[in-house]
C-alpha cells in the first residue's frame, strides 16, 4: 500500500507539471499576451480522461511479490518507516523530471513546426503544433507510468495504458471531426489530418517522446543492474 500511495502522489502532481511547462514557456515566448497554448476542450480532459483513470488499475492491481514470499522477507518492510519511496529527494526528482519532460515536449515540436501566427477562431499551424505537443505529453506521461510500474511488461500495466491512449484519440476525434466538436472547439477542426500528413510532426513526435523518456529508461536500467533494491533482489531470487 505504501508503494502504491507514494507512486500515486508523485505521479498525480508530476503530470500537471508536465502540462504546466508548455504554458510557462509559451507565456514568455508570447510576451505575456495571455494567449492559451492548448485548446481548452482538449486540455480539460487530461486530469481525468487521458492519464488518470487507468492509474487505479496499473498501480491498484500491480503485484511485486506473492504474500507468502513477502511474509518470509522482513527486510522488505523498513522501506516504509524509513520513507525511502516518498521523501523530499524522491518528490523533487519527480517534479524536476516533470519540468524536463514538459520542456522537451514543447520545445522540440515548436522548433520544428511552431509559429507565432495565432488565430483563436479557426485551425492554423499553431494549433497543429499544439496538438503534436499535447499528444506527445499524453504519451510521455502514460509511458512514464509504465516505467515506474512494478511489472512494466504485464498486461495489467499495458491494457489500461492502451485504454487511456484510445480514450484520448477518441476525444481528439470527437473534437476534430464532429459538428459538436466544431461548435465547441473550432480551432481543432480537422487538425489531426494535417498533423498526420506532416513529416515534421512525426519527427517532432518521435524525438520529443524518445528524448524525454530516455532519462527514465537510463535510470531504470542503471538502478536495476548497479544498485538494485531489496525488493528487486527478492524478485530475482524468489
Amino acid at each position: 500500500a505504501y508503494r502504491r500511495i507514494a507512486i500515486f502522489t508523485c505521479f498525480y502532481l508530476y503530470k500537471n507539471v508536465v502540462l504546466l511547462m508548455a504554458d510557462a514557456i509559451w507565456m514568455h515566448q508570447d510576451k505575456f499576451r495571455a494567449r492559451i497554448v492548448f485548446p481548452e476542450y482538449l486540455s480539460i480532459g487530461l486530469n481525468v480522461v487521458y492519464v488518470t483513470w487507468h492509474l487505479w488499475f496499473v498501480i491498484g492491481f500491480d503485484r511485486d511479490l506473492p504474500d507468502e514470499v513477502a511474509c518470509r522477507r522482513p527486510e522488505l518492510y523498513p522501506v516504509g518507516p524509513e520513507r525511502k519511496l516518498f521523501n523530499a529527494r524522491v518528490f523533487t526528482k519527480w517534479m524536476l523530471l516533470g519540468a524536463i519532460h514538459g520542456s522537451i515536449a514543447w520545445l522540440v515540436p515548436f522548433f520544428l513546426l511552431g509559429t507565432y501566427e495565432y488565430d483563436k477562431t479557426q485551425p492554423c499551424q499553431f494549433w497543429e503544433c499544439s496538438t503534436v505537443v499535447f499528444t506527445s505529453m499524453v504519451f510521455i506521461v502514460n509511458f512514464k507510468l509504465v516505467l515506474v510500474a512494478e511489472n512494466p511488461l504485464s498486461r495489467i500495466t499495458w491494457l489500461p495504458t492502451i485504454g487511456a491512449l484510445l480514450t484520448y484519440f477518441a476525444c481528439l476525434g470527437l473534437l476534430s471531426y464532429t459538428p459538436l466538436g466544431k461548435s465547441f472547439q473550432p480551432t481543432m477542426y480537422e487538425v489531426p489530418t494535417q498533423v498526420v500528413a506532416s513529416p515534421q510532426a512525426w519527427i517532432a513526435f518521435a524525438i520529443s517522446i524518445g528524448a524525454a523518456l530516455s532519462l527514465d529508461i537510463v535510470e531504470k536500467v542503471s538502478v536495476y543492474f548497479m544498485c538494485p533494491s531489496k525488493l528487486q533482489l527478492a524478485q530475482q531470487h524468489r
